[in-house]
């Protein structure tokens, strides 16, 4: 039977080993933890990016409805052109007043604004549609556009 004797150049060896299993297996948790919350960051940010246009897509056929059911007709309609409206709720076309938004749609993190810029020449409404929400520190944004024209 042969004795295995430790010499002065084996002492720490065992314990350097059981340092560096320990912070590779530290360093990989973290890069574990980093990707599930970037992940999981990213999915919110679709979530909510999808509910946006949703919600830009409502308003856009709301001013379709509009454009169709004004009893002043087109002219009627067109009379708004040339503002930015706060449509976080698809009131009464006609009462709308110009003005930013500067409150969430109820019980949403989204505002919802509605540009509306006229062409006289070829009676054409052109609609941008923005919905914004804070999304962590950044604030993001769908924009929606459409032309509405004259029946």
């Amino acid at each position: 039977m042969q004795v295995i004797k430790f010499g002065k150049n084996n002492q720490g060896q065992a314990l350097l080993e059981a340092i560096v299993a320990f912070g590779v297996v530290a360093l990989v948790l973290v890069a574990l933890i980093s990707a599930i919350t970037v992940s999981l960051a990213n999915a919110q940010y679709a979530r909510n990016k999808a509910q946006a246009t949703k919600y830009a897509q409502e308003a856009i056929e709301w001013l379709h409805q509009q454009r169709d059911t004004q009893t002043t007709g087109w002219s009627g309609f067109y009379t708004k052109a040339g503002a930015t409206y706060c449509v976080n709720n698809l009131s009464n076309y006609s009462s709308m007043t110009a003005s930013s938004c500067s409150t969430n749609m109820t019980g949403t993190i989204f505002e919802r604004e509605m540009t509306l810029t006229g062409n006289v020449a070829s009676d054409k409404v052109t609609a941008l549609i923005n919905v914004t929400w804070t999304q962590g520190a950044r604030t993001a944004k769908v924009d929606l556009e459409t032309v509405l024209t004259k029946w």
